[in-house]
């Protein structure tokens, strides 16, 4: 089947087809969620109670985009802890990205994990897909590919495309489970029928090289 060269789902990697072909790819990307903001502008959202989850996450939002005020992520990474610590799933998501991230907030991986953690209790798919992350890549827990496998599979089954496809990397390269090339091409097809590019490019690899 080949190798991922770097042998992580993280970042940017390569991953060699047993022909010698490289494949580059950015396999994990962690990325803020957004809230559906309207015409909503700092101003407007201040002036509701700064006891809101939902409204401390709006604000977040606002100043990490830049909505009608400077972009401050400083400010942003505070008010989504306000969010959080009441309990908003999104923030807790975004708070665990900023810390992974040190962007706006110190660089804490074991922050970021348990805020992950936190929105993965709520149900968050993306919370999911990036604890799958930190255990492939030891950040801010320890290295554990099977405990990984386990976290993809989890969001797989709520639904995140990403994390079905790399579920079903982790199948054909025998990482984190025992290696099943057939089980990996199963994994594969739903989210590249899907529009998954990751996962069409590798279904479509593994069938140039016979592999289907």
């Amino acid at each position: 089947v080949g190798q991922f060269s770097d042998n992580k789902l993280n970042g940017q990697g390569t991953f060699t087809w047993a022909d010698g072909r490289k494949q580059e790819g950015q396999w994990v990307d962690d990325e803020f969620d957004e809230a559906s903001l309207g015409d909503s502008s700092a101003d407007t959202v201040e002036r509701e109670s700064a006891e809101d989850a939902d409204i401390q996450y709006k604000l977040g939002i606002i100043h990490l985009r830049g909505n009608g005020v400077p972009v401050d992520k400083a400010k942003a990474g505070q008010l989504f802890i306000s969010s959080a610590e009441q309990g908003h799933v999104d923030a807790q998501f975004n708070l665990g990205v900023m810390y992974h991230k040190g962007d706006g907030l110190s660089l804490n991986h074991s922050e970021g994990v348990k805020w992950h953690k936190k929105a993965a209790a709520q149900g968050s798919p993306d919370a999911h897909y990036a604890l799958a992350s930190s255990y492939f890549n030891g950040r801010g827990v320890a290295e554990s590919d099977a405990e990984a496998v386990k976290w993809l599979r989890s969001a797989s089954e709520l639904g995140h495309l990403e994390a079905q496809g790399h579920l079903a990397l982790s199948y054909a390269l025998g990482r984190g489970v025992t290696k099943d090339v057939g089980k990996a091409l199963r994994l594969w097809r739903e989210p590249a029928v899907q529009c998954d590019t990751h996962s069409q490019w590798n279904l479509a690899q593994a069938y140039y090289n016979g592999l289907g």
